[in-house]
């Protein structure tokens, strides 16, 4: 028969870095940077290259030693 076994412990360790500021760390909009992502304009490069389709994209992605 086997002996029923004992809870284990369970130790308490405080955070070295409990006063830190975490409120970045939530998406929920506590934290807003003026003139983040939602305002930042893109602009293209008109010389660029045009982007190559899905399957011609992955044909090219293909190893050389590939089929």
């Amino acid at each position: 028969m086997t002996s029923p076994r004992r809870p284990r412990r369970r130790v308490d360790r405080p955070s070295p870095a409990e006063n830190i500021d975490r409120s970045v760390d939530f998406p929920d909009g506590r934290f807003n940077i003026p003139g983040g992502d939602e305002e930042r304009t893109v602009l293209l490069d008109p010389d660029a290259e045009e982007e190559l389709q899905a399957e011609e994209f992955w044909k090219e992605q293909q190893p050389p030693h590939h089929g």
